[in-house]
């Protein structure tokens, strides 16, 4: 279940994403791939897609597959042998973002073997039995990965944008009526 944040948290979340996305220190990683960098990481167009981040004191990785180009047995290993050139293992964490089921499972099985903890994770995937081409049915997903201080926000079209870690804190616990009341006024 989504914990509901403020319209204005919203708002100031958005205005981050837009910055970092269009500043031209922002990393850009084209689908199918991965990286690591000590800059701002962006990646658009998640359908059916996973995404790993990994964030360890001022480096960060990403991931950007589908089981169809790469298998996460393959890559995830290279990440994490990536981020651990740049700085030791010790403080490593993981945010998941998902398109398929299937995929999302075996990063946490990779990354559970690694003993690498997952602070949050995302998941609007294909079911088993649904076919890749019902992906366009699924919405897209858009993220900015920010090493320091280590930030994951993400857009999504059922649910705008979103800080998927620090994990937001909602003052007003029943705030999600006060959003929805605020969006037809602007």
């Amino acid at each position: 279940m989504e914990e509901k944040i403020g319209y204005f948290t919203r708002i100031k979340i958005k205005k981050r994403f837009r910055k970092i996305a269009k500043d031209p220190n922002t990393v850009m990683l084209k689908y199918p791939n991965h990286i690591v960098s000590d800059r701002p990481i962006q990646s658009k167009w998640y359908f059916n897609c996973n995404g790993v981040v990994l964030l360890n004191h001022n480096v960060a990785g990403l991931s950007h597959y589908d089981l169809d180009r790469k298998l996460p047995e393959d890559y995830l290993p290279e990440l994490i042998k990536k981020i651990s050139d740049c700085s030791d293992l010790e403080g490593l964490i993981a945010v998941l973002i998902g398109g398929s089921i299937k995929h999302h499972q075996r990063n946490k099985k990779i990354l559970e073997e690694y003993k690498i903890p997952i602070v949050a994770e995302y998941l609007d995937g294909l079911n088993e039995g649904e076919s890749s081409k019902d992906y366009e049915t699924k919405d897209s997903k858009d993220l900015v990965v920010i090493p320091n201080p280590q930030e994951v926000l993400m857009y999504s079209k059922p649910f705008g944008y979103l800080r998927l870690y620090p994990k937001e804190k909602c003052l007003f616990p029943n705030a999600g009526w006060i959003q929805n009341k605020l969006k037809f006024l602007f």
